[in-house]
């Protein structure tokens, strides 16, 4: 048994370290996709009191100690947080975009963007949407 566990392990880590996707392309992505959210929600001159509840932040970290392989792993992890982000999207509400198109304010869709769904997860789940309970 533990043979076979070891030759699992290895192939896993080979199938991951062998990906060829590249991480600069992702980093930038995630980057210019920050910014765009964020200008979003803080360049109105006046903030939506929901949207105070949050504070953006930009996550960092020091990757020039990583080998290449690493790197790409971390590509191939941040794909997957991204069908994992739109499974709890679905898993949570459902059409992400049948809602999203449904909602015209702003400031609202970014709320609603924020806390995946109509729900407030601040405030023990509460609606912010009229007609959704």
């Amino acid at each position: 048994m533990k043979p076979l566990i070891i030759f699992v392990l290895i192939g896993l880590a080979n199938v991951f370290f062998s990906c060829s996707t590249s991480v600069e392309k992702t980093d930038q992505n995630v980057a210019t996709s920050d910014v765009l959210y964020f200008d979003q929600i803080y360049s109105r001159d006046s903030l939506n009191p929901l949207l105070t509840k949050y504070t953006p932040f930009t996550l960092t970290t020091d990757m020039s100690k990583l080998s290449e392989n690493e790197k790409k792993l971390i590509g191939k992890l941040i794909e997957a947080g991204e069908i994992i982000e739109d499974l709890f999207w679905y898993e949570s509400y459902g059409d992400k975009d049948e809602l999203l198109n449904s909602i015209k304010d702003e400031d609202l869709k970014t709320f609603t963007k924020i806390n995946y769904g109509p729900w407030d997860r601040l405030d023990g789940n509460s609606s912010f949407i009229d007609g959704i309970d």
